[in-house]
């Protein structure tokens, strides 16, 4: 038997018309379904499915590492002025946000263009226990910010003996 020989599970009225249904019709809708239900609820996890502006969007990437007994986060945030990058310490976390401007245009004799990109992005990360706002330092070059932490010394407790009884 092949997949065309299959015999339909139901029948369906559309428009006043009836249709034959496969097995597998109603799993199809139903994944439709839930697809559609997730982007509604969930836009912003599926923004790169409808093509929205740059500006909509935009996240700088994060690395976070360890180097020379540091914590160092570095973020990717081209194009935006130093002056327009906040680096705070909040209630424990580390907060990085900032608006990026630009704007190109290009005149000739029989075309013009003119492009802006724009928004504002946020990103929030916990401090590593231990750590204070004193201790926390940023630079931004090339594109790059990079902020450092030093790592919290622990100093180990000397070992203790205890009596089992």
């Amino acid at each position: 038997m092949t997949e065309t020989d299959a015999k339909p599970t139901a029948i369906t009225a559309t428009n006043g018309h009836h249709r034959l249904r496969q097995p597998l019709d109603l799993f199809e809708e139903m994944q439709q379904e839930f697809a559609q239900f997730w982007e509604r609820s969930f836009p912003h996890l599926f923004a790169h499915r409808y093509h929205l502006p740059e500006h909509e969007t935009w996240m700088p990437t994060l690395d976070a590492f360890e180097s020379n007994g540091d914590f160092v986060i570095r973020a990717e945030i081209p194009g935006v002025d130093k002056d327009a990058i906040k680096v705070t310490v909040e209630n424990g976390e580390l907060v990085i946000a900032g608006e990026r401007k630009s704007e190109s245009e290009v005149k000739e004799e029989h075309y013009y263009r003119m492009e802006r990109t724009f928004g504002s992005f946020y990103r929030r990360l916990p401090l590593p226990e231990g750590v204070t706002d004193e201790d926390v330092h940023a630079e931004y070059k090339d594109g790059i910010l990079q902020i450092h932490m030093p790592k919290p010394r622990t100093s180990a407790a000397p070992a203790k003996q205890i009596p089992v009884k």
